[in-house]
């Protein structure tokens, strides 16, 4: 499992906050998550298979999260919940795929999809599904405790006051299409600086990429971090450039700080724009470096910060569970 993937997000906060659940990693190094209990570890998927059949008893339900594992449906049956973190995938290209995860979501007790883009996607790869229902996921408090105003020290690299700082929390991999937000960057004044939380494969080539663009000294790359919160709490404005997402986890934290995430007209990012100024449906980058000159000070408004800070109390861990015991049933 990937330490900055929004599935293995998920399910370490689910742990975290309700202790019953217990996680079960076949693929993932030592930094996975510190859950505060002892994670069941098998070795490649035919070990982690084995584990389950073995131990199926001790759970009324086995929860599988991403591929390979939900293929373990065909074998669990109703005992187990196939969860879909996405629009799209690689094996939706190969119609090799369709019948045999036509019967992997039907063998399932439920199929829960994190937003309505993912269901209608999956409706239109296996059809409909008895048992599907669409469970969006909750999203931590990240303002909780935090201070009203930033501290000097959180800001590591800032080195002017008069800095716009543009966040864009993701990793570095090709569906987030950084390389589009570095254009972008390069068509906006000097003043407008990008931090970039997330690491991936990419990174190498968007330094050089920035190189190119001359805006290296403009970005700073801050890896993956665990305290996503002292980045929120000093931007100016977030954004986000993916070709798709299964669900706009980072621009519902980000609204928790009031702050608005520019986003591009794409599934699983429309889903939650409370202020459709920040919505934008053209893919140029002299379009966007327009629309984030105008926005900046939209952004500031109280008014429309109020608005952001409300909508992101939807997706609270309280519904979210009420809605996943359902699932369960």
């Amino acid at each position: 499992m990937d330490v900055s993937g929004g599935a293995e997000r998920l399910i370490s906060e689910l742990v975290r906050h309700e202790p019953g659940h217990q996680v079960l990693v076949y693929d993932g190094g030592e930094s996975f998550y510190d859950l505060g209990q002892p994670l069941m570890r098998a070795q490649g998927i035919l070990g982690a298979l084995w584990w389950i059949l073995t131990h199926k008893r001790r759970f009324d339900v086995v929860h599988l999260h991403l591929f390979p594992s939900i293929y373990f449906s065909m074998i669990l049956g109703r005992s187990c919940v196939v969860h879909e973190h996405n629009t799209g995938n690689r094996r939706r290209a190969y119609q090799i795929f369709r019948p045999v995860e036509w019967l992997v979501y039907r063998r399932a007790r439920a199929v829960i999809a994190i937003s309505q883009a993912a269901a209608d996607a999956l409706v239109q790869w296996v059809g409909g599904l008895p048992r599907l229902c669409v469970l969006p996921n909750f999203v931590p408090d990240l303002a909780v405790g935090q201070p009203s105003e930033p501290a000097a020290c959180i800001h590591d690299c800032q080195e002017t006051r008069h800095e716009i700082r543009l966040l864009m929390v993701a990793s570095l991999t090709p569906k987030k299409n950084h390389a589009f937000m570095l254009q972008v960057l390069a068509a906006l004044p000097t003043a407008f600086v990008l931090h970039l939380v997330g690491e991936g494969p990419l990174r190498d080539e968007l330094v050089r990429q920035a190189g190119e663009l001359g805006v290296m000294d403009r970005i700073h790359f801050h890896g993956a971090e665990r305290d996503v919160a002292r980045h929120y709490r000093t931007a100016d404005l977030c954004v986000l450039t993916s070709n798709w997402e299964g669900f706009g986890l980072v621009a519902i934290e980000a609204a928790q700080f009031g702050i608005p995430t520019v986003v591009p007209n794409v599934p699983g990012l429309r889903d939650f724009v409370p202020d459709k100024r920040f919505l934008i449906q053209e893919r140029e980058p002299a379009v966007w470096a327009k629309r984030i000159l105008e926005l900046r000070s939209v952004a500031s408004d109280d008014t429309v910060q109020s608005t952001y800070r409300e909508a992101a109390k939807a997706f609270s861990l309280q519904a979210y569970l009420v809605k996943l015991d359902a699932a369960y049933a």
